[in-house]
């Protein structure tokens, strides 16, 4: 299997040089630029699924634990520009600040390759788990305005997506209706899960006696990440991954 892999990468990269070649120098970084972007999506795509998650110690120690190879890929993505944010707080703009920086790269700067990805830790976790978690564990309770649902991935099916980005923007992806995690999921934003607060969440669920009975918090920590979308990629820390990221050239937005 590992072999075939090999051999279907090794004809990826060598139909990418049989295309660019003859352009100029300009048309062929584009392309590459814009292919490899598309390569690291469609590699993080193959790379996730279903996590089943028993139990989940407070340290991790082994890469099985979390999303090691997504995160790979994006330690070892060489594309365009890669924006990070390091986002701790639920409330506030946060979301509509990436959605502002998302539209200026696509439709002002039109910056090739360009890569949104955000880290949440804390209370901004909360934003990434399901809606079945949030209903199991009560989730909307650690909250001021204790939402019926999780509010910050609603389905984008029908959210229009205009021609021209200023047409009718406060109910288009590119407005006030894009300003969530699906919506900037679609359009290209990686989302990074922190290990660490996933087991300070289930140890405060303890505390406050929102756990079923019996289970421990090693076992409510397996089954929050299992509560996370596929294509939100779990970390063994998201501080701590942070400088890494930061060191292989993605700018950390304040």
């Amino acid at each position: 299997m590992e072999v075939l892999e090999r051999r279907r990468a090794f004809k990826v990269v060598a139909g990418a040089g049989l295309a660019i070649a003859g352009m100029g120098a300009d048309a062929q970084d584009s392309t590459a630029i814009d292919r490899a972007l598309t390569e690291l999506h469609l590699r993080l795509q193959q790379v996730s699924g279903k996590r089943d998650y028993s139990t989940l110690p407070a340290i991790l120690t082994s890469k099985s634990q979390w999303d090691s190879e997504a995160l790979e890929l994006l330690f070892h993505y060489r594309g365009g520009v890669k924006q990070l944010w390091d986002i701790t707080d639920i409330a506030g703009g946060w979301l509509a600040v990436i959605r502002n920086c998302v539209n200026t790269h696509q439709f002002a700067l039109k910056t090739r390759g360009y890569l949104p990805v955000c880290g949440t830790r804390g209370s901004a976790q909360l934003a990434l788990y399901n809606n079945d978690a949030w209903v199991k564990y009560g989730l909307a309770n650690l909250l001021h305005n204790k939402p019926a649902t999780n509010t910050f991935q609603p389905s984008v099916r029908g959210l229009a997506v205009p021609h021209n980005p200023n047409d009718n923007f406060a109910e288009s992806i590119y407005g006030d209706a894009g300003a969530t995690v699906t919506a900037l999921r679609e359009r290209g934003t990686v989302f990074l899960a922190c290990h660490n607060a996933t087991y300070e969440l289930a140890r405060h669920l303890h505390s406050v006696g929102s756990v079923p009975e019996g289970q421990s918090i090693d076992e409510t920590t397996a089954d929050l990440t299992n509560h996370l979308p596929p294509w939100v990629i779990v970390t063994p820390g998201v501080a701590a991954v942070l400088p890494i990221l930061q060191q292989v050239g993605y700018h950390l937005s304040a």
